[in-house]
């Protein structure tokens, strides 16, 4: 975990403060709480770190999505959230940072290249940021954050960094406990 908040460290150093800097300083600060208590049980570490991630984002609701074979579906929520039902006639922001193995950020929906993708909500959200979740060389699923508004401080490289970082650290744990 020390060596994660050195890496957020690093990456804030060089890319620099933005409006939002000290909001990702405070989740990871959290993050790293809620993941170094003993005896947490894990389906509430990832609440916590969710619910983190939802401030920090500013946004509604937040997932960790798993995959298995060809089916995704929504393994941990933030407070408040449901775990939905995906339907296999939509198409899913989370199966394309699957597809394009990238992370994904939306703050205007209409300027968009993924305009007819929805959220696990089944809504196209206004305001999103994902990003797949790695270990090994595998693509175990993704994490992401979803918001029906813009807010004042757009989503950036800081952010998109971030969620990244938090996808690294959700990685092992889904592995080693057998989640993923």
């Amino acid at each position: 975990m020390i060596y994660e908040i050195e890496d957020l460290q690093e990456t804030q150093a060089r890319l620099g403060v933005n409006g939002n800097a000290s909001a990702m300083a405070e989740l990871g600060q959290r993050v790293a709480a809620c993941f170094s208590c003993a005896g947490v049980p894990i389906e509430d570490r990832f609440t916590q770190m969710l619910d983190a991630a939802r401030t920090a984002f500013e946004m509604d609701q937040a997932f960790v999505t798993l995959r298995n074979r060809a089916q995704i579906s929504a393994r941990f929520c933030s407070s408040g959230a449901r775990a939905p039902k995906m339907r296999k006639d939509r198409l899913y922001l989370s199966q394309w940072m699957l597809t394009h193995q990238k992370p994904l950020a939306l703050d205007h929906r209409p300027r968009s290249a993924v305009t007819q993708h929805c959220d696990l909500t089944g809504h196209r959200p206004t305001r999103f940021l994902g990003a797949p979740i790695f270990f090994d060389g595998r693509i175990y699923g993704t994490l992401e954050c979803t918001g029906a508004h813009c807010k004042t401080v757009p989503l950036g490289d800081l952010e998109t960094a971030m969620i990244e970082l938090l996808c690294v650290i959700s990685a092992a744990p889904l592995v080693l406990l057998g989640k993923a």
